[in-house]
């Protein structure tokens, strides 16, 4: 079987939404926000049968049918570079007071002619110091190495190295990580939209179920047995 055929019932890297809410049951998250750019805010085109929904709503559906009711606020930008970031989305953020708060960015940084990695870091740096700032567990998440247009492999040792400094950067800030980069989905022929640079809904459902794993990972263990 390939991914071609699979639907988001029959996917092996999908999970069904009761088994996804049962593994944050405990789970101590009750505001969410997700900060970033077109990965935030869930770029990305339908794909047959696949529901059309972005990765991090699917992620805030399923905490909410874990826990109750939430808050979730997104203020994702298609585009946004780590800066525009800073600049337009940590303030909103901290004034919303998450007790989580999901940030991805920095790729449309590696659209420049020569990628700055320094000034990368230090907007990535003091986004997550926002955060923990005000007490809120951070996450975060590299990007897959999915490269099915040819044009776009010349980005990929570019993005290998923002992957590594996301890693860095997330565990100085003991943020929750997804690491996407060796994971199958980026070698799925048709994960892609017709961009070639964001996740079809396809990806963007692995992408839901490597969150909640993520999320899991991290529910404190008195929680898991009250």
């Amino acid at each position: 079987m390939t991914s071609q055929t699979w639907t988001e019932e029959t996917d092996p890297d999908c999970i069904d939404d009761a088994s996804a809410a049962a593994m944050l049951d405990g789970a101590p998250w009750r505001r969410l926000a997700v900060i970033g750019d077109s990965t935030a805010i869930g770029l990305g085109a339908p794909y047959r049968g696949y529901r059309r929904l972005t990765s991090f709503a699917r992620m805030a559906d399923t905490l909410a049918m874990a826990v109750g009711p939430i808050n979730y606020m997104n203020l994702g930008t298609p585009w946004a570079t780590s800066r525009q970031v800073v600049e337009e989305q940590k303030d909103l953020m901290v004034a919303f007071k998450p007790d989580l708060v999901m940030i991805s960015c920095g790729g449309n940084d590696l659209m420049a002619e020569t990628p700055d990695y320094a000034a990368i870091a230090a907007n990535l740096t003091e986004l997550f110091e926002a955060g923990k700032s005000i007490g809120a567990q951070t996450m975060t998440m590299t990007l897959a190495d999915a490269f099915p247009d040819a044009a776009m492999v010349r980005f990929r040792s570019s993005l290998a190295r923002l992957n590594e400094l996301v890693r860095g950067i997330a565990a100085e800030h003991d943020a929750i990580l997804i690491d996407l980069w060796h994971h199958s989905v980026g070698h799925r022929p048709d994960v892609m939209s017709n961009d070639r640079i964001h996740f079809n809904m396809s990806g963007h459902a692995v992408l839901a179920a490597e969150a909640v794993k993520a999320l899991a990972a991290h529910i404190p263990q008195q929680a898991n047995t009250a």
